[in-house]
């Protein structure tokens, strides 16, 4: 047997979950949503009942489908944005 010396890999540097979460550029949109949430729901103590979630959720299934369907037509006509052509039309 000869004394081979065995190479380790180098040591990966774990991250806590803490460091992870904080550098996410989503997390400052997700505190944001939470607080309206909450703020509403004190507010408005149906706001999230059974059918005020079904409400929120079909609103936001109905506004991703008109949005996607605009965007669809601006890019068949050619538009980089939806918006622009309402922006030429009102200044014109």
């Amino acid at each position: 047997m000869s004394a081979v010396a065995e190479s380790r890999p180098p040591a990966i540097e774990r991250r806590s979950l803490v460091h992870s979460v904080l550098r996410r550029r989503e997390l400052p949109v997700g505190v944001a949503l939470l607080v309206v949430l909450i703020g509403t729901s004190f507010a408005n103590s149906r706001f999230l009942s059974l059918q005020g979630r079904t409400d929120l959720m079909l609103a936001a299934a109905i506004t991703g489908m008109v949005t996607r369907v605009s965007n669809r037509k601006a890019a068949d006509t050619g538009l980089t944005c939806p918006a622009s052509s309402l922006a030429t039309a009102v200044t014109a």
